[in-house]
């Protein structure tokens, strides 16, 4: 699984939906890359003893060697070019990103937590 959703930051056995909801994809998406990592052996799906048509994923161990060298959420080429970025340029950016996300015309601000594939 990406950055900022290893082991240390779920609880066990989350299910496609909530990692979908907790990336900010559809689930339809979500299910297709678990079905990769799956084949990979990276997750392992268990469906639940209470309720047979959830469906639980885990890492595996190899997974969890390859998250242990992962970078973190706050590292990348993104937040490296960020902060080689003025303060005005920070700014202008700030501002730029508002008019952006004003054109989008959201009617809900709850659909800010939504893919833009669900809008």
């Amino acid at each position: 699984m990406p950055s900022g959703v290893g082991p240390q930051d779920r609880e066990d056995d989350d299910g496609v939906s909530d990692l979908a909801h907790r990336l900010s994809i559809h689930q339809t998406t979500c299910s297709q890359l678990v079905d990769k990592l799956v084949a990979r052996g990276y997750v392992l799906k268990t469906r639940s003893d209470q309720d047979q048509r959830r469906v639980g994923l885990t890492i595996t161990r190899t997974a969890a060697k390859v998250l242990k060298d992962a970078p973190g959420p706050a590292e990348g080429l993104i937040s490296e070019a960020l902060l080689g970025l003025s303060e005005a340029t920070l700014e202008s950016l700030t501002e730029d990103l508002g008019q952006l996300i004003d054109g989008l015309h959201l009617q809900d601000e709850q659909a800010a937590d939504r893919p833009l594939s669900e809008l």
